[in-house]
């Protein structure tokens, strides 16, 4: 155990470097981790109660073939009854018959595929022997469907690997879907890979890697999706539960406050995701958490439904 404990935290220094270059150098969030270590707590501290980080709601591909959907039902399926093995087995059993699919595609390609007479004389070897690299046929790309479905795939089986205990092997598959996302150039799915990474750290209690992982969810979704996004107020709450694990409690409660009353208004208020933001905002409010900032307090007062009707500054004097 010593030693899976070891290659997890080299694996959360590489995420943390990894979140590093998607963080702004002057953001609040490397201001708050960089501050002196009297004034920060143990970012391996172990809370009796803390706040719920909301995972991505990630829905099989549109476009997927109905043989690979069954499996990955399948596999769902068994994953909440608890088979942690068999959901493996047909997630693996999903990948073979995808790639399956995708070379019986790229055949059918090729076949259709104009050759030059070069090509038709080297193929034409009873031998299959060696032929010249420029006079092989190209290999079809690969479609962006089976991309996502594999990307899918993989968040799938790091998924119940997490669920199962094997924190190691569902980081190794998330930071897997995270570098394909990365060479697909595909920022949809590296922001979800980061988040699930996020995930792994917080309940690993490494609070200072989610808070980087989370920030870099925040920044891609507000500006992407906007601030109504539920999305984006996914990210807020995730955001606010590492500074909440941080002692940061003034900078919590802003951030759960703005995720509960977007999250409440697109999602409506009994909306499971709605509940836990309400359920978090609540146990921030009971920590007694101050709005130190100026900046914090007007953005709290902005969001109360009677803001229209507050009086704000100014001394008043009532006559006794």
């Amino acid at each position: 155990r010593q030693a899976m404990m070891l290659r997890m935290e080299h694996l959360f220094d590489e995420v943390e470097t990894r979140c590093l270059t998607l963080t702004s150098p002057d953001s609040e969030v490397l201001q708050l981790l960089s501050a002196p270590k009297e004034d920060v707590i143990e970012t391996k501290v172990r809370l009796p109660s803390k706040p719920v980080v909301i995972g991505d709601a990630i829905p099989v591909p549109a476009e997927c073939p109905d043989s690979v959907e069954q499996l990955l039902e399948a596999s769902l399926a068994h994953h909440n009854l608890g088979s942690f093995e068999d959901s493996l087995k047909f997630l693996e059993a999903a990948r073979v018959q995808l790639a399956d699919i995708e070379q019986r595609s790229a055949e059918a390609e090729g076949r259709t595929r104009p050759t030059s007479a070069a090509n038709k004389t080297a193929n034409s070897s009873p031998r299959g022997g060696a032929t010249d690299p420029d006079d092989e046929p190209e290999v079809p790309e690969r479609r962006l469907l089976y991309v996502d479905l594999d990307m899918y795939i993989t968040l799938c089986k790091g998924n119940v690997y997490q669920s199962c205990g094997d924190d190691e092997q569902s980081l190794l598959h998330y930071l897997e879907g995270w570098t394909a996302a990365q060479q697909q150039k595909d920022k949809d799915w590296e922001i979800i890979c980061i988040n699930s990474v996020g995930m792994l750290a917080y309940y690993n209690l490494r609070y200072d890697v989610a808070l980087l992982c989370f920030h870099a969810v925040v920044n891609y979704r507000s500006q992407s999706y906007g601030e109504d996004s539920a999305d984006t107020a996914i990210a807020y709450n995730n955001e606010a539960c590492c500074l909440y694990c941080l002692d940061k409690r003034g900078e919590a409660r802003i951030r759960f406050e703005k995720a509960w009353n977007n999250m409440s208004r697109v999602l409506g208020h009994r909306a499971p995701r709605s509940v836990t933001a309400w359920k978090n905002l609540e146990k921030a409010r009971r920590s007694h958490a101050p709005l130190h900032s100026k900046k914090d307090l007007s953005e709290s007062m902005a969001m109360r439904p009677d803001a229209d009707r507050l009086l704000l500054g100014g001394t008043f004097t009532i006559q006794a």
